[in-house]
């Protein structure tokens, strides 16, 4: 027999880091929100979610630069309570359903 224990643990570590990834492909590194491929991922999917069930989405794309990039998208976390309100960086938009 043979022990693979040390091929277990590092199975499982690349697995965390492979996750641990993902979450910061989908997270702007300049204001913490989620970042233009979180929203084209996610958004068509709650599109068609709000279509089927008769809900409405609100999205609002302001126009910022950088240096206010951060304060607004801080702002808008906060603001913003429920889970499925989601602050996008895509120059910046807030997704809201109604």
């Amino acid at each position: 027999m043979f022990d693979i224990t040390a091929r277990k643990q590092a199975e499982d570590k690349i697995l965390q880091l492979q996750r641990e990834l993902e979450v910061l492909s989908y997270r702007d590194s300049l204001t913490g929100v989620a970042n233009r491929r979180r929203f084209d991922t996610l958004y068509p999917v709650e599109w068609a979610k709000a279509r089927a069930t008769g809900g409405e989405e609100f999205v609002l794309l302001p126009a910022t630069d950088e240096e206010a990039a951060r304060s607004v998208a801080e702002r808008c976390r906060k603001l913003l309570a429920r889970h499925a309100d989601t602050v996008y960086r895509h120059g910046l938009a807030i997704r809201r359903p109604t």
